[in-house]
């Protein structure tokens, strides 16, 4: 049987992610007004990342993930932990840090204190040199509720769209 990069993409999110698809007890919701609430709360968990991001503030994104963190970006072996994930945006900011971003959600859904979150994405990078480099995309990112009630990113992983027809299929 040959799998595709989807479908290897997918099996691989399920292998890495096992604890967040199933809450402990049982019961994961993906409609209703406490789903609708979620949305809010990612919204704006969305927004403290790009405000952070477009500042580089590496301590910001560090606070951003939870301790146990994993980030797997496009090509590359996924990043464990808060502090490594830290190092690899501070390590990128100077070649360019985040100008603006827009997220719309696909799908999330509930499990537990875990909110499996699938968006589109679209921005722009500031470069180090001052162009301006637009970027488009998809991403799977599950928050992680906070004793606070706030969101902490606990696996991210996403994908460069690189033709925009793809964007709505």
């Amino acid at each position: 049987m040959r799998v595709g990069k989807a479908g290897l993409f997918s099996l691989s999110i399920i292998l890495l992610f096992p604890s967040a698809l199933f809450a402990q007890d049982g019961a994961c919701v993906s409609t209703g007004p406490k789903v609708e609430e979620a949305k809010l709360q990612v919204q704006k968990a969305y927004a403290d990342f790009v405000v952070v991001a477009s500042h580089a503030d590496a301590d910001g994104i560090e606070n951003i993930y939870t301790k146990g963190a994993v980030v797997i970006p496009p090509g590359m072996a996924p990043i464990v932990g808060n502090k490594n994930i830290r190092k690899f945006y501070a390590d990128s900011f100077p070649r360019g840090v985040l100008a603006d971003d827009a997220f719309t959600n696909l799908s999330l859904t509930i499990c537990g204190d875990s909110y499996v979150d699938v968006s589109e994405y679209s921005g722009h990078f500031r470069m180090a040199n001052k162009d301006i480099v637009g970027f488009h995309g998809r991403n799977m990112v599950i928050w992680q509720k906070q004793p606070d009630g706030s969101l902490k990113i606990s696996h991210d992983a996403w994908g460069d769209i690189k033709d925009p027809k793809q964007a709505a299929k």
